[in-house]
């Protein structure tokens, strides 16, 4: 109630002045009034700190003051314990295949959820009450307090539970007027952020990091994901894949997953919901990558790069003409028969480099030079392609600096200042008879295999003309 009626009072009006800017957007002004009042922290402080360590520190240390507790140093925070990496989330190996009408199941901010539901403070993980320490903490050497309520918990809840229940509505609720959802909105992404940080300041943030406060909350989160997994098996649900939070079932009824939502509220008071719903999910053997075709047609890609943004335009088309093949695919036969249209997509991509059917503009990388090019192209041994790009334009007396991005295209391999240049400047090459077709190839190839070959379709080429054999699985 006191964070409720906090976040409810008026918001004064200030001039951007006060602020130091010339012109402010009214959901600005309001989240700094917000982030001053649940951080306890200058208002000029709020509008221009990013920093959400701060932010969460200030909220400890302002409830330590407030009950004359001293703030404990960070080696009583680390309760005797040298620093030590914290054991994360949980993984469960995915079983690799396609499947058809896939439901993805999340848990409703695990991290925080996992702190308000299971009591994790810092005076309450291994509290000094002997009767508490049956209460172990899963797979964790810890136990956690049954005597108190923790002050961590209350914090972390109390503004979880008002970003879902009251601003993250408000701000899609259509009776509002467009100023009061906006308002609304702009709470509930300060409370999300502070809230999805509430894990991360215990394990790294001098001044809060709690080794066993940071393992307790993974601990939990593990367990949470585990049992979420055995309830489904009993149920005759089909779990595939468990990833931190997400939970991933095969072919899952309506029924069913409203089944298993209510019985993880029941259970653990943790809110689990309906994320996606694929109609085509590849799973590959590896972790933490996968690719899925949404119910509205879009390609949901995790773990796997599809394209760099850097990439040709050409390189670029082809790669979304492969997807869209597979944006309609609900079976197995419209899988087979999708594949075998990449194969032609892919075939007709290759040929056409191979005989320079292609635009000059469609060929060209564009890169961010990371180092200070008139710096790095002095000691540079073998030079990087964006920095043969580079040193061209340097000696064409264009200035270059860092951060500046360059663009260029990859040619046949020439002598420049004695050193072999595989690229020049987008703007030095004018013929399409320049340009080094195979390495486009391999290139086009590698990219396309990050997404695709998890899938078991591998794409590849000969250096012949013809392509022998580039799609198997």
């Amino acid at each position: 109630m006191h964070w409720f009626n906090l976040l409810l009072q008026p918001i004064p009006g200030l001039s951007p002045e006060f602020f130091g800017v010339k012109e402010i957007e009214p959901e600005r002004v309001y989240s700094a009034w917000t982030l001053s009042r649940i951080a306890n922290i200058p208002l000029v402080e709020a509008f221009s700190s990013k920093r959400v360590s701060e932010w969460v520190k200030s909220m400890v240390y302002t409830w330590l003051r407030k009950n004359n507790t001293l703030i404990p140093t960070a080696e009583e925070l680390r309760r005797g314990k040298t620093p030590h990496r914290v054991v994360g989330a949980l993984t469960v190996s995915p079983t690799p295949g396609i499947y058809f009408n896939t439901v993805v199941c999340d848990f409703e901010s695990l991290y925080p959820s996992c702190i308000d539901s299971f009591n994790l403070s810092y005076e309450t993980v291994d509290c000094a009450h002997s009767e508490c320490t049956s209460n172990k903490i899963p797979d964790v050497d810890y136990h956690v307090c049954t005597k108190r309520r923790g002050f961590y918990a209350i914090l972390v809840g109390a503004l979880k539970e008002l970003r879902i229940k009251l601003f993250k509505p408000a701000s899609k609720n259509l009776s509002l007027s467009t100023e009061e959802r906006k308002m609304a909105d702009a709470a509930a992404k300060l409370l999300k952020l502070i809230t999805v940080s509430s894990y991360g300041v215990t394990v790294r943030i001098h001044g809060v990091a709690c080794p066993p406060l940071a393992e307790a909350i993974t601990g939990y989160s593990r367990y949470a994901l585990k049992e979420a997994w055995k309830m489904a098996e009993e149920k005759g649900l089909k779990p595939l894949y468990g990833d931190t939070d997400s939970l991933f079932l095969d072919n899952a009824s309506n029924d069913q997953v409203e089944w298993l939502i209510k019985a993880v509220k029941e259970k653990f008071s943790l809110d689990l919901a309906v994320e996606k719903r694929y109609n085509l999910c590849v799973l590959p053997k590896a972790k933490k990558a996968y690719f899925g075709i949404l119910t509205n047609g879009t390609p949901d890609i995790k773990g796997v790069t599809p394209m760099k943004s850097n990439a040709p335009k050409f390189i670029n088309e082809v790669f979304h003409k492969c997807v869209e093949e597979l944006s309609a695919v609900k079976n197995i036969e419209e899988y087979a028969r999708a594949k075998k249209t990449i194969k032609e997509i892919v075939t007709k991509a290759i040929s056409d480099l191979r005989n320079r059917k292609v635009r000059l503009e469609d060929l060209t990388y564009s890169v961010r030079l990371y180092f200070d090019p008139n710096e790095k192209i002095v000691d540079m041994k073998t030079a990087p392609q964006p920095y043969q790009c580079a040193v061209q334009l340097i000696d064409a007396r264009k200035r270059l600096n860092r951060w500046d991005t360059v663009s260029f295209i990859k040619v046949k391999p020439f002598k420049y200042k004695e050193k072999t240049f595989t690229v020049k400047p987008a703007e030095f090459v004018t013929s399409l008879a320049e340009i080094n077709t195979e390495d486009y190839v391999r290139n086009m190839l590698t990219a396309l295999n990050q997404t695709f070959k998890p899938m078991g379709i591998e794409l590849e080429a000969e250096t012949k003309t013809e392509i022998s054999r580039w799609l198997t699985g």
